[in-house]
């Protein structure tokens, strides 16, 4: 994915811009490009991203499946496989799939299957146009290693759109790999390292984000966290939020 566009890093740091994802096409950030990319660079892709996702999964179902959940929205659901997981999981929840419009195509198409169709909604939608609302009043918000693919203002923004979608009495979980909150020194690392691939090749301004400063961009947001789990998997921590 990364080798040839990182010959153009010097140019993505002084455009603030993924210069590298230009040897793929001519989409402003990796996330429009995604379903159009060489198959084998998309397998890379995926199979990288599940790598650190798959596994958490059944490590968080107990926590954001506590309460029972009727309706659930999963922000950024790239293939599906989250959805999926989560409808086997929780057989009685209706589950909604938010992501660009070719992801969601993607999703659909994994989704129809395995056969889940009839409980599992779509939006397609672009994410980083903040004109545009997200579905309402859902019980659960799920937002898995999603912001780190987002500059701090567009995280702010982000948030703010989902806290707008929320009632009192929503649950937004956030699971993300912060580099300050990692039990080995090489997982910080290999996480600050991939921080370059934000930088070249998926938008030209995020990162792997600290905890502490992600914590103020999520009280920016008028979100508080009522609940914070650590070291899910190996280097996840999932944060619930609530309005106020």
């Amino acid at each position: 994915v990364c080798y040839q566009g990182l010959f153009l890093m010097k140019e993505s740091l002084e455009r603030n811009e993924p210069a590298g994802l230009k040897v793929f096409g001519p989409w402003p950030t990796i996330y429009e490009g995604l379903a159009h990319l060489p198959a084998h660079v998309q397998k890379s892709w995926f199979d990288f991203d599940h790598f650190f996702s798959d596994e958490s999964f059944p490590r968080a179902f107990p926590i954001i499946l506590k309460d029972r959940p009727k309706t659930i929205m999963d922000i950024g659901g790239n293939t599906g496989k989250f959805a999926m997981a989560c409808a086997l999981e929780a057989p009685n929840a209706r589950i909604t799939v938010v992501d660009h419009p070719g992801q969601i195509e993607m999703a659909r198409k994994n989704i129809e299957a395995k056969g889940l169709q009839d409980r599992l909604s779509y939006f397609p939608t672009n994410l980083l146009d903040h004109s545009q609302e997200l579905p309402k009043g859902k019980d659960v918000i799920w937002m898995s290693q999603l912001l780190s693919c987002f500059s701090e203002e567009d995280v702010v923004r982000l948030l703010k759109r989902v806290r707008e979608s929320m009632s009192p009495e929503s649950r937004l979980y956030i699971m993300e790999t912060f580099t300050d909150n990692q039990k080995f020194d090489a997982a910080k690392f290999c996480l600050d390292m991939t921080s370059l691939y934000f930088t070249v090749m998926a938008n030209g301004n995020s990162r792997m984000y600290r905890r502490e400063r992600f914590l103020e961009l999520v009280k920016q947001a008028e979100l508080r966290v009522v609940e914070e789990h650590p070291y899910i998997r190996l280097n996840h921590t999932i944060l619930k939020c609530q309005i106020g």
